[in-house]
């Protein structure tokens, strides 16, 4: 299986928009890319796809729309106005990494009650 970082730079390379409204996942994507395998595959990993949408703007702190496998950032912290746009130098695997220790700080918390 492949991580859900790989999974939704795969999606938003065929053009998928993906977000969080709250706790729900909304997708954006044309009827012949969104497989059973690929909506099964996102069901297993709700957790670890909220926590990467949770991601915020790294200039802003705002809530990312992603958009582009390498990253995002507010265009108006670029410079720009409106939606969102990659942000060269920061990729998925660097996100795996983040999430990992999100998880693994919730496995210690829930231990310990």
């Amino acid at each position: 299986m492949r991580s859900i970082t790989d999974l939704v730079t795969t999606l938003t390379g065929q053009g998928v928009k993906i977000w969080a409204e709250g706790e729900k996942i909304q997708i954006e994507a044309p009827d012949d890319i969104l497989t059973d395998e690929i909506i099964e595959t996102i069901r297993e990993h709700k957790p670890a796809l909220l926590s990467l949408l949770a991601l915020p703007c790294p200039s802003c702190g705002n809530p990312a729309l992603i958009e582009q496998g390498e990253g995002w950032e507010h265009r108006s912290c670029s410079g720009h106005y409106d939606a969102w746009e990659r942000t060269p130098g920061r990729r998925w695997r660097d996100l795996d990494a983040r999430i990992s220790d999100i998880f693994r700080e919730a496995l210690k918390s829930e231990a310990i009650q």
